[in-house]
């Protein structure tokens, strides 16, 4: 097993002061652990009373990233994020889209918690044409578990604007010493990736950077 094995989801509501003050702390150690550039778009402390933090330090599965996921975001910071985005002209993708570079998209929610190899059924759909000069995002697991859903291409998210700030191919953090991803392109096994979901009917907005 891979040195780095440590992974955490926390969910959480409007339970307190205090619980929310424990919380932030937590969300703040969590995102000093990952290399400043990765995380440098993610919010100085936590907006919103409803959230998921994940931090995921996978080498075995080269699944490895700082993720949060904020619920009942008010619009005005939305329309602000967003703005923001679309100005300084992102490469931006559909959740709907019908091709996505998706990184770990074999995952299963069975093998995400076991931990455990997933089957690489299509191993076609590696090589797709259409994914030609896309760049990679994530899968997004944590949102299926999050709110029950499987996972699957049908389920994937719903509704969202995907705006990747910068991804590149090649072990650029060397602290994770990871062997090529075999559910990944062949100029694509290895890189990282940083961005933004944003939902705005259900207003819900993701930060991620994630390394494989």
């Amino acid at each position: 097993m891979g040195k780095y094995l440590f992974f955490f989801i926390f969910l959480t509501s409007c339970n307190g002061q205090n619980k929310n003050s424990d919380e932030n702390l937590y969300y703040i150690k969590s995102k000093a652990e990952f290399d400043t550039f990765l995380v440098s778009h993610f919010p100085q402390s936590l907006s919103t009373s409803s959230r998921i933090i994940s931090n995921s330090k996978n080498v075995d599965k080269n699944d490895v990233g700082f993720m949060l996921i904020e619920r009942d975001v008010n619009e005005m910071s939305i329309d602000s994020i967003v703005k923001s985005l679309e100005a300084k002209k992102y490469t931006k993708y559909l959740s709907s889209d019908e091709c996505l570079l998706v990184v770990n998209s074999y995952e299963t929610i069975k093998t995400y918690e076991e931990r455990t190899e997933p089957e690489l059924l299509k191993k076609l759909r590696i090589k797709q044409d259409c994914k030609e000069g896309l760049l990679p995002i994530p899968n997004f697991i944590e949102y299926n578990i999050a709110n029950s859903l499987e996972f699957n291409s049908e389920n994937y998210l719903k509704d969202f604007e995907i705006y990747v700030l910068e991804s590149k191919f090649g072990n650029h953090f060397k602290e994770f010493n990871l062997k090529p991803n075999s559910q990944m392109p062949v100029n694509w096994k290895n890189g990282y990736s940083k961005g933004f979901a944003v939902d705005k009917l259900n207003k819900i907005v993701i930060y991620w950077g994630i390394i494989w």
